[in-house]
């Protein structure tokens, strides 16, 4: 599998999330992880990403989604997240991610702040998201071909909690 995913690697790294069919294999697994779906800005966007996963996979094949938890996210609008800091050698790195809400969607932002012999350096990156929301992203997996759709609040299995989770994971198999 490994062999096989280097040798695509190239290739699949150019390619949209609703473009994977193009590569004219079937796999056993697709994931999605790091917030990526939230990055397609509307609902017909999501379903064709899904409708997409589901055509490159085998019958029985699972399909494993990580966002965050917009369900807790939208309701309590808290702007900041935790900084988060890293350090390696010759290295010291500290980022600082907020929101910016909007009708529909948010931007998320954020400032990375790196240690130089000068001081401090600065860049910030924004981006739109959709909040994909539990029970939509429920219906849309159905819709797709999935079922047996199970939902997490982390890697370490723990059910979701709409109000608690950090995230939104959900697996699912592909309907034969």
């Amino acid at each position: 599998m490994l062999a096989q995913a280097r040798d695509d690697e190239a290739y699949a790294g150019a390619l949209g999330l609703s473009e994977l069919a193009t590569l004219g294999k079937a796999f056993d697994a697709v994931l999605c992880l790091g917030n990526s779906l939230p990055h397609l800005l509307s609902a017909e966007a999501v379903g064709k990403a899904l409708a997409d996963f589901a055509a490159v996979l085998r019958p029985g094949g699972l399909l494993a989604i990580q966002n965050r938890n917009f369900d807790q996210v939208w309701t309590l609008r808290e702007r900041f997240m935790a900084p988060q800091s890293h350090r390696e050698e010759g290295g010291e790195w500290l980022f600082l991610r907020f929101y910016d809400f909007h009708a529909e969607t948010v931007t998320f932002n954020m400032i990375r702040l790196r240690r130089t012999e000068q001081g401090w350096a600065q860049d910030v990156k924004s981006t739109d998201l959709r909040p994909i929301f539990r029970d939509d992203l429920a219906s849309a997996l159905v819709t797709a071909g999935f079922d047996r759709i199970s939902f997490y609040g982390s890697y370490e299995g723990s059910s979701f909690d709409p109000a608690q989770s950090g995230d939104l994971i959900a697996v699912a198999l592909k309907t034969a």
